[in-house]
């Protein structure tokens, strides 16, 4: 029989898995909804990435609990679940590592898109920083609200520092988490693999034990 232990930390990382996903996935749809500053930090492929991500995680945690569920002598189904792992993880480190990747190019992309906003999003980003134009106030600025005063509108440093320090921020925090959800992976792995080896040596042992008649071990 399976150690208890060893069946407690299964379920763990299972239940670790399936929180992760919902996670995911519910942070995925509610980061769609619109948000002038979060739409423009956390872009459409992002959340899609993420409720992809999310939905990975659930099927793959369904699919782990009818593994798990199969007869000791059938460890086939564990294998491959061991082998969707390997894949869910390549999947989180290439959506992480996407969204670290974004943080190193911030000020020329955040630039980019601050040149396609409308002009009332550009007040409303004003507003929300206290700042006027993109690197100053001569850069695609639009005075209206904090920035109406022409005298403070010159004198006042661009959005770039609290824009991008903002999205910094908050993608650093994303990426982090995403590359958290990669512990989950490997110690479910590791521990699917653990149960896998119990499971064909429980087996091996009861083949032998069946040889001899069923009368056991001294």
């Amino acid at each position: 029989m399976i150690s208890r232990k060893l069946v407690a930390v299964w379920s763990f990382l299972l239940v670790c898995l399936v929180a992760a996903g919902i996670v995911s996935l519910v942070l995925g749809i509610l980061w769609k909804q619109p948000d002038l500053l979060r739409n423009l930090i956390i872009s459409t492929s992002d959340t899609t990435a993420g409720i992809a991500m999310g939905v990975t995680f659930l099927v793959t945690a369904l699919f782990a609990i009818i593994a798990i569920l199969q007869p000791n002598a059938n460890t086939m189904l564990l294998h491959v679940l061991n082998w969707i792992l390997v894949g869910v993880g390549l999947e989180v480190v290439s959506i992480g590592t996407f969204i670290w990747y974004y943080t190193l190019t911030e000020m020329s992309d955040f630039d980019a898109l601050w040149l396609v906003q409308s002009p009332d999003n550009i007040v409303q980003l004003q507003d929300i920083f206290q700042c006027c134009g993109y690197f100053n106030g001569t850069d695609h600025a639009v005075y209206q609200g904090f920035c109406a005063n022409m005298a403070t509108a010159m004198n006042n440093t661009g959005c770039f520092v609290p824009l991008t320090g903002d999205a910094d921020v908050t993608l650093n925090n994303i990426f982090t988490t995403v590359y958290g959800f990669m512990f989950i992976i490997i110690l479910f792995f590791l521990a699917t693999a653990c149960v896998i080896n119990k499971r064909v040596e429980l087996e091996r042992f009861k083949r032998i034990d069946e040889k001899r008649g069923g009368t056991g071990f001294v």
